[in-house]
This record gives C-alpha cells, structure tokens and sequence, in this order.
C-alpha cells in the first residue's frame, strides 16, 4: 500500500455516494484533523473517484487542507467497489455504542486541565441517547463530567504555531515555481510530505524526486539532516530569525524579506534552507514575488550592530526586500564571537563570516536595486499637450520674475544689472 498526497481539487467524489455526513459531524471532523492530523487516508480508484472516505474529504476542506494523503487501489472491478463502499459505512455503525463504565475510566484517566482535546464533549455525549432519549445512566454520566469539561473548553480554540502551518496555495506555488527555475529542477517530482499529521520519514519518495514544503519548524534541523543523508533534494520553508542556526550552518540558506501570514493565522518571517546552489543567497526576486501575491507589513528584528565580516540573516533581510539577488560563497559559520563568549552571548540565530569586500559590493548594488524597486513601484502620470503648455507658461513667467528680481537687487547694491 503506497500513501500519495493528492489535491483536494484533484478527487472526485463518487455521485451515488449513500452516506450523508451533516454539517455538525463535518465541523468536529474538522477540529479531529486540526488537532490530530489527517490520519486516516482517503481510498480512491486509479481515477482519482472516492471510494471511502467522503466524510474526511469535506471535513479537509473545512480544516483549511489543500491536499490529503490518499491510496489508489485499481485492483477492484466496479462491482466490488460498489460493495465495499457500502459496507465500509454499514459495518461501521452495525451494533455499535459504547460500554459507559468502560468510557468512564478512559475519561477519569485524562487530565481535563492540561489535555488539548479538541472535540466537543457534547458532541461525544450526544452518542450516549437511547432511542433519541436521555437515559438515567446517560444522564448522570453527563452530569459528572460537564463541569471538569467547562475548565478546559477554552482550549478549543486553534493555537497560533509554527509547526501546523498550512502555506496560502498562492503562496506556496510562487515559491514551487521560483525554486523549481532557480535550480533547474523543470521536469522533477515536486513532492509535499508535511500535511498535518503526517510522517516524512515513513513517505514513499519518487526517485529523483525534490521535497519543495513548509516542514514543523522546531525539528527543521533534524529533517534536513534526514534529506542530506539520503541525498534527497529539497527546498524547505525556515524561520529567517534562526535560519542559520538549521543544521549548525550545514546547509543552503535564501535570505527573503517574505512575511508570510499563514493559514491558521500564524505570521512568520520567512526564509527558506536549500540542498544545493551557493551558501548563501539573497533572493530579492523572490520576496519581489511573494510581494505581489501577499502583502506584508515590514518588521524589523535586529538588535545587535555587528562588524562588517559578520553577517546574520536578520541583517541580509534588508537586500533581499530590495529585490537583490546576490550569492556568497566564501562563508564560515559562527554561532557566536569571541568577545561575545566572555558576556554568555551569541549571534541570535546563527551568522557567517563573510569577505568585507563583498558586503560592500552587496551595499552597493542594494542601494541600485532599492532606487530601482521605487522607480517601479511608483504610479507615473503623464502630462497632457494642454497641461505641458500651461507649465511652460509658468515656467516662463517664473523665469522672467528672477530675472527683474535680480536687476532690483544689483541696482539696490549700485551696480550694474547683468545676465
């Protein structure tokens, strides 16, 4: 059984489906799979049609997901397809309910004030009504758990983090398709392993394939050691705070100016790690690009002035969002400078040394570049034939005006007026 990650987009949901899913299930799908990931794949045929799987589809959708992990069986003739969707949906409710002592001790064994359960109690306790009415059992187990279940309801609420980051699609293909021509990677598998919940080193890797993803931040530097050592090609989101410090200075960094606002809400500044082309790259042209597809506010973060020699991608950030594209090569990482050692500081997120001749030619065409995105970005008007003719007139008027003002004062002084 191969787990291929398919867009939504791409599914076709199967239009005598018989089971119906109401608004409310859908909604509390969606929370499950905000939560807990998106774990149970969608099984389709080799036309991309739904064969189970309908409900977790739509709940995807609801979820904020683009794509979901999905199995292709074209091992089925149509019939047995048609059987077993019937019976995925019919086994599962036939002569189900729930055991309340047995549901009880699980309950009475979590802890309702630290646990981040994102599924209304409500709605699990609606499944406990005999024949549509409430029982005594069903009444008094309610009763023992609302009140430790209020404590914690404000946790239902989507946290802002930066390891569950869905990436806007217009953002993330402005990205797919800089990376896929600034490495030359036009015919490639672009591949997409970090939907929430799910497991990059268990996926199945097309050969030569490129891995172009927004990855949990807080274990980056592990997963790019994971690609390095199985020469997997890859393009990685990556906080720009910290970029450098991702696998201690062992990887290709591309410093943007891209303040990306994610799906869930979450607003990082963004650069990306890379397994090829030069140590470190400016790449104005990207944040040119992202600029047009998501506005973003400018933030700056640097609190430390550095030699010349030493550079952070706090400091590089600054070309970048002048549209520059620049490249070094010559780099030594440094996580912090000797004469920070003796106070216990450190270069924040990692730096380089650098050639000081190339910060200074990187300044320079940094201030051409910045000249150059104002030209660009600024609205010119054009005057009209008649407008032009009523500035020459003024233009006129105020040079006729200089000039008696400057015979007045001459002969004022008791001299000679010239011009």
């Amino acid at each position: 059984m191969q787990i291929t990650e398919r867009k939504i987009e791409e599914l076709i949901p199967y239009e005598r489906n018989a089971k119906t899913h109401g608004e409310r299930q859908l909604q509390e799908l969606a929370k499950s799979i905000q939560r807990y990931g998106f774990r149970s794949p969608v099984l389709i045929d080799k036309d991309g049609t739904i064969i189970a799987g309908h409900g977790r589809v739509e709940a995807a959708k609801r979820a904020g997901l683009s794509a979901v992990p999905c199995v292709c069986y074209d091992d089925m003739t149509p019939e047995e397809v048609r059987e077993y969707r019937i019976a995925d949906n019919w086994l599962a409710e036939m002569d189900s309910g729930w055991d309340l002592t047995t549901l009880d001790l699980e309950l009475s064994e979590l802890d309702f004030g630290e646990l981040d359960l994102r599924l209304d109690f409500h709605s699990l306790t609606d499944g406990l009504m005999a024949n549509g009415e409430v029982d005594e059992d069903y009444a008094n187990f309610v009763d023992k758990f609302k009140p430790r279940y209020a404590n914690f309801v404000d946790k239902f609420k989507p946290r802002l983090t930066t390891d569950d980051c869905m990436t806007p699609p217009e953002v993330y293909k402005t990205i797919r398709d800089w990376a896929v021509s600034e490495y030359g990677w036009e015919g490639r598998s672009v591949i997409r392993p970090f939907y929430p919940g799910g497991d990059y080193e268990r996926f199945a890797y097309p050969e030569n394939c490129v891995v172009i993803d927004n990855p949990p931040f807080s274990i980056l530097s592990e997963i790019v050691r994971w690609y390095e050592e199985r020469r997997i090609s890859y393009f990685l989101f990556a906080p720009m705070q910290t970029l450098f410090n991702t696998a201690a200075g062992n990887a290709h960094y591309v410093v943007t100016k891209c303040d990306i606002v994610y799906e869930n809400g979450a607003k990082v500044n963004t650069g990306f790690v890379c397994s090829e082309g030069a140590k470190i790259k400016i790449a104005g042209s990207l944040t040119r690009l992202v600029e047009k597809v998501r506005r973003t506010e400018d933030n700056s973060f640097e609190k430390y002035d550095y030699p010349v020699s030493v550079v952070t991608a706090a400091r590089l950030v600054k070309y970048a969002n002048s549209w520059l594209d620049y490249e070094f090569d010559e780099c030594e990482f440094v996580k912090s400078l000797d004469s920070q050692k003796a106070e216990g500081k450190g270069l924040y997120g990692g730096g380089f040394f650098v050639p000081e001749k190339a910060v200074e030619e990187v300044a320079e065409k940094a201030a051409e570049k910045a000249a150059e995105k104002a030209a660009e970005k600024a609205v010119k008007w054009e005057l009209s034939a008649r407008e032009r003719a009523i500035v020459d007139r003024l233009n006129a008027q105020y040079e006729t005006r200089q000039v008696s003002r400057y015979g007045r004062r001459k002969e004022e002084e008791g001299g000679q007026a010239t011009c």
